[in-house]
Parts: C-alpha cells; sequence; structure tokens
C-alpha cells in the first residue's frame, strides 16, 4: 500500500528507510518511524513528520505530517498539518492544512481541516468541520 503525496508515491509499511520525508527539501531530514511490533503510550510531540504502523495511545501534536499506515491504530487526539490515515483512529482528529482518509481507513470521532479528503470505501464516524476559516483561526496568536 502506498500513499500518493505532491511527492510522489511512498511507503506505508515495512521498511523505515523508506518512510516519508518530514522535510522533502532536506535530505538529511526523515518522519519518526513508529513500527509494526511497536505500541506506545504517552504524548507524543514533534517538529517532523511521523509514521505510525504500530499502536499509540495517547495524544499526538506534530509540526509536520503524520501518517497512519495500513497496519497503524491511534487512540487518542492528532493534531498536525496534514493528517493521513490509511489504519484506524480512535479520537479527534485536527488539520492545519489537511485530512485525508483513504479507503483502508477509519476514523470514530470529529474532523477539522481547511480541507478534508474521504475516499470510497473508508469508514467514518464523527462529525467533519472544514473550511478556510479554520486555517486562519490555527495560525492566528491566541491572548492570554
Amino acid at each position: 500500500m502506498t500513499i500518493i503525496n505532491p511527492e510522489g508515491e511512498v511507503p506505508l509499511a515495512g521498511n523505515p528507510s523508506q518512510a516519508p520525508r518530514a522535510n522533502p527539501g532536506n535530505a538529511t531530514t526523515r518522519a519518526t518511524y513508529i513500527s509494526g511490533d511497536t505500541k506506545i503510550t504517552g504524548e507524543i510531540r514533534s517538529k517532523t513528520g511521523l509514521v505510525v504502523d504500530g499502536e499509540v495511545e495517547g495524544q499526538l501534536k506534530l509540526d509536520d505530517e503524520v501518517v497512519i499506515g495500513t497496519s497503524g491504530v491511534v487512540t487518542g487526539e492528532i493534531v498536525a498539518q496534514t493528517v493521513r490515515v490509511a489504519g484506524k483512529v480512535r479520537g479527534s482528529v485536527r488539520g492545519l492544512k489537511l485530512v485525508e482518509l483513504q479507503s483502508t481507513g477509519s476514523i470514530e470521532g470529529d474532523v477539522s481541516a481547511p480541507r478534508v479528503m474521504i475516499s470510497d470505501g473508508a469508514f467514518f464516524k464523527g462529525n467533519v468541520e472544514m473550511g478556510e476559516q479554520l486555517h486562519a483561526d490555527a495560525t492566528r496568536p491566541r491572548r492570554p
């Protein structure tokens, strides 16, 4: 299974060296890879991308892209620039640019993003809030 993104095909399972680059313009920066035999409990924060083929229970907050591979399972809130789901998510998903639910993916929780894409065959149970105003609100500094 591969995800097609603006940089081309990106493999989702098997080889962490093939994980998507967190910053395609910087060849030395790669996304963090959580393999299929790994379970993590707790909060994950990162400035680079994340590929989940294992299991994560907790909150994910990233300044880059999150990819949930076909064998990936996340239970908890996800907040990232772009969220691509080919596996399972139980919790709210907030994409500052895009949330993409692929045909093999499922989300049980609310989704918010300026752009939301749901492929035929995907499972979704929740509410969707989308529009350009969400991006403007997310990038505006919050007052104390």
